[in-house]
């Protein structure tokens, strides 16, 4: 069984309350109520490091969890490097640095690594693959119309509404089987829809403590040559242009309009100066840098910019 990108693990013994969670301490403990909620999806890099969605940071053999970046480095004792172990549809931990088992604390709900005891196994559900509906939903049919309730031989219901809303309530009855198919076809496809007409996104709030930068790369922006056609040394100016592009993306499915400030990558570190107001968009704005060089007597020299692209994730809350 391959192990998803992004997964939320949980106690399969616990009736309640099962999903691991990072605490506001640092542990790491059960006790999530929801498999949806944003605090107990942890992302998955190869070979394998545990992170924490929520606030980025980066399992590792101690009870507590506050790296922000990945180490590598077999070792050292903060080692992030984990391995996982499939076992009838549950996984168990090993901590690669130290050969130690992941283990729980039943007293008190916390996860850590020792020499000895026995390894928790653990329940996995895939965090990209889960679907979370709406609280209020609508169902159309393959004739355009939507589901609503009839009173025909009984309660039933009925793809025979042009309006959205008809009612707020259905029921089911366990006992009533003749509208079930034996195979897909089209009467049996139908589309769910969101009763919502639109939706407007402010006071977005930027936990900046938890944010990320990663993928560093550096990159040719752009070169310029120069000539000195003199008999002496010359200091002379050099242009270069560049396009200096930016994108982002709001994930958790919000809607489409929201007026936020967006934080983008500037000089190593994480600003939020750039504001939007509507739809989502790329930017790409052309920039020129101006620098100083000294060119030798008779002699061309090119100079090249280089400039370093990168990645920033920022957990985020907002209001509807």
């Amino acid at each position: 069984m391959a192990i998803p990108k992004s997964i939320v693990l949980g106690v399969t013994e616990a009736v309640t309350n099962r999903y691991l969670y990072c605490k506001a301490d640092g542990c790491i403990g059960y006790g999530g109520d929801s498999v949806f909620s944003p605090i107990v999806s942890r992302a998955i890099n190869n070979y394998f490091h545990l992170r924490f969605t929520c606030n980025n940071k980066y399992w590792q053999k101690s009870k507590f969890s506050h790296k922000k970046q990945p180490i590598e480095d077999t070792t050292d004792q903060s080692c992030t490097l984990f391995k996982p172990v499939m076992t009838s549809g549950e996984v168990h931990f090993i901590h690669v640095m130290t050969g130690w088992d992941v283990q729980f604390n039943k007293s008190s709900n916390i996860l850590y690594c020792i020499t000895e005891g026995e390894s928790v196994s653990l329940g996995m559900w895939d965090a990209v693959a889960l679907v979370k509906m709406p609280t209020h939903v609508a169902f159309k049919g393959y004739n355009g119309m939507y589901l609503r309730a009839i009173n025909r031989f009984g309660a039933r219901l009925q793809f025979g509404s042009n309006p959205k809303i008809i009612g707020p309530h259905a029921r089911t009855d366990p006992n009533v089987t003749d509208c079930l198919a034996a195979y897909i076809q089209a009467s049996a496809k139908m589309q769910v829809q969101e009763l919502v007409m639109n939706r407007k996104i402010a006071r977005v709030k930027y936990r900046m403590e938890d944010a990320r930068i990663y993928d560093e790369t550096p990159f040719l922006a752009g070169s310029s040559t120069l000539t000195n056609i003199t008999d002496q040394l010359d200091t002379m100016e050099v242009e270069i242009t560049y396009q200096d592009q930016k994108s982002y993306t709001f994930s958790s499915g919000i809607s489409r309009v929201i007026t936020t400030g967006v934080p983008f990558i500037a000089e190593g570190k994480i600003e939020t100066s750039y504001e939007i107001s509507g739809l989502f968009q790329w930017d790409n704005t052309t920039t020129i840098t101006t620098q100083v060089t000294a060119v030798p007597a008779n002699s061309t020299v090119t100079a090249h910019y280089v400039g370093t692209r990168g990645t920033c994730n920022i957990p985020y809350s907002y209001i509807l």
